[in-house]
């Protein structure tokens, strides 16, 4: 096996926004012991927006992907997890030029949001570790792209 650079390269990850608590009574801790906790059925929002900072260039190379993620537990939402979950995270990324493909953005907003989740995911863990539901680790996410309506 070898190793080499990805044309996709995270510059900079920073956190805007985290909130983690527990979302039940102590008593229930068996019920909703995280290390165990089966997602399904759970609601996850996830909010992804992009962007560059070189608008007018012909091949933009810098990109900043913000995600957005959510347990919220409401009411009507499916099976409440352990937690509620609150987190926004953005981060810059570099496309290599020579990477060709009429889909960049695309390419970096599902690739580069993956790379986000996955901070996200390793954040709550270490959060929830002391908590009284145990360490939560979210399910492993797949990031699709937007089904556009092909009717005119």
């Amino acid at each position: 096996m070898s190793l080499e650079l990805s044309p996709l390269q995270l510059k900079h990850l920073m956190f805007s926004r985290i909130r983690v608590e527990p979302a039940l009574p102590m008593e229930q801790a068996e019920e909703y012991w995280a290390p165990t906790f089966d997602f399904q059925d759970v609601t996850i929002k996830v909010d992804i927006s992009s962007g560059t900072s070189q608008p007018e260039a012909e091949i933009a190379t810098e990109f900043m992907i913000t995600v957005r993620l959510a347990i919220l537990n409401e009411e009507g939402e499916g099976k409440p997890a352990p937690y509620l979950v609150d987190m926004e995270a953005s981060a810059w990324f570099e496309l290599a030029p020579t990477f060709t493909t009429d889909e960049r953005e695309l390419l970096v907003r599902i690739n580069g949001s993956s790379l986000i989740i996955g901070s996200m995911r390793d954040m709550i863990q270490q959060l929830t570790a002391r908590f009284a539901f145990g360490p939560m680790l979210l399910p492993t996410l797949r990031i699709l792209p937007e089904k556009t309506d092909s009717k005119s």
